[in-house]
Protein backbone atom coordinates (compact mmCIF):
# COMPACT_ATOMS: atom_id res chain seq x y z
CA UNK A 1 0.00 0.00 0.00
CA UNK A 2 1.33 3.52 -0.83
CA UNK A 3 -0.55 6.40 0.24
CA UNK A 4 -0.18 9.69 -0.74
CA UNK A 5 -1.41 13.30 -0.03
CA UNK A 6 -3.08 15.11 -2.65
CA UNK A 7 -0.98 18.14 -1.81
CA UNK A 8 2.49 15.90 -2.04
CA UNK A 9 5.16 17.96 -3.76
CA UNK A 10 8.52 15.61 -3.32
CA UNK A 11 6.79 12.85 -5.01
CA UNK A 12 4.25 11.89 -8.05
CA UNK A 13 1.93 9.21 -7.38
CA UNK A 14 1.60 7.71 -10.75
CA UNK A 15 5.61 7.63 -11.33
CA UNK A 16 6.00 6.16 -7.76
CA UNK A 17 3.26 3.29 -8.49
CA UNK A 18 5.52 2.77 -11.88
CA UNK A 19 8.61 1.92 -10.01
CA UNK A 20 6.76 -0.61 -7.15
CA UNK A 21 4.01 -1.96 -9.28
CA UNK A 22 6.40 -4.90 -10.69
CA UNK A 23 7.80 -5.95 -7.00
CA UNK A 24 4.10 -6.42 -5.04
CA UNK A 25 1.26 -7.85 -6.49
CA UNK A 26 -1.78 -6.26 -5.27
CA UNK A 27 0.00 -2.86 -4.47
CA UNK A 28 -2.50 -0.07 -3.49
CA UNK A 29 -2.63 3.44 -4.13
CA UNK A 30 -4.47 5.51 -1.82
CA UNK A 31 -4.40 9.25 -1.90
CA UNK A 32 -5.48 11.40 1.16
CA UNK A 33 -5.95 14.79 2.03
CA UNK A 34 -2.91 16.61 3.01
CA UNK A 35 0.97 17.22 2.21
CA UNK A 36 3.79 14.83 2.58
CA UNK A 37 3.05 14.45 5.91
CA UNK A 38 -0.74 13.26 5.02
CA UNK A 39 -0.62 10.93 9.04
CA UNK A 40 -0.39 14.62 10.52
CA UNK A 41 -2.91 15.96 8.07
CA UNK A 42 -5.46 13.27 7.61
CA UNK A 43 -5.02 10.98 10.17
CA UNK A 44 -8.50 9.48 10.78
CA UNK A 45 -8.60 9.25 7.15
CA UNK A 46 -4.82 7.13 7.30
CA UNK A 47 -5.63 4.97 9.70
CA UNK A 48 -9.37 4.04 8.23
CA UNK A 49 -7.00 3.63 4.92
CA UNK A 50 -4.79 0.88 6.52
CA UNK A 51 -6.81 -0.61 9.05
CA UNK A 52 -9.27 -1.35 5.35
CA UNK A 53 -6.04 -2.38 4.07
CA UNK A 54 -5.07 -4.67 6.42
CA UNK A 55 -8.79 -6.20 6.54
CA UNK A 56 -8.74 -6.89 3.08
CA UNK A 57 -4.93 -8.63 3.00
CA UNK A 58 -6.27 -10.55 6.66
CA UNK A 59 -9.38 -11.71 4.06
CA UNK A 60 -7.24 -12.70 1.30
CA UNK A 61 -5.38 -15.15 4.13
CA UNK A 62 -8.05 -16.71 5.60
CA UNK A 63 -9.56 -17.89 2.07
CA UNK A 64 -6.07 -19.24 0.71
CA UNK A 65 -5.33 -21.13 4.23
CA UNK A 66 -5.43 -24.69 4.12
CA UNK A 67 -8.65 -25.77 6.64
CA UNK A 68 -7.18 -27.17 9.50
CA UNK A 69 -8.91 -30.44 10.76
CA UNK A 70 -8.37 -31.76 14.18
CA UNK A 71 -6.27 -35.36 14.23
CA UNK A 72 -8.41 -38.63 15.94
CA UNK A 73 -6.04 -41.04 17.55
CA UNK A 74 -6.00 -43.21 14.45
CA UNK A 75 -4.43 -40.33 11.79
CA UNK A 76 -1.72 -40.14 14.35
CA UNK A 77 2.24 -41.87 13.99
CA UNK A 78 2.62 -45.00 15.75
Amino acid sequence: MIIFGDAQKLFVPPAIVDIFKPHFTDLVLEIVSGGHASFEDSPARVIAVISSFVSDVLKKQKKQAPSARKLSHSDRAP
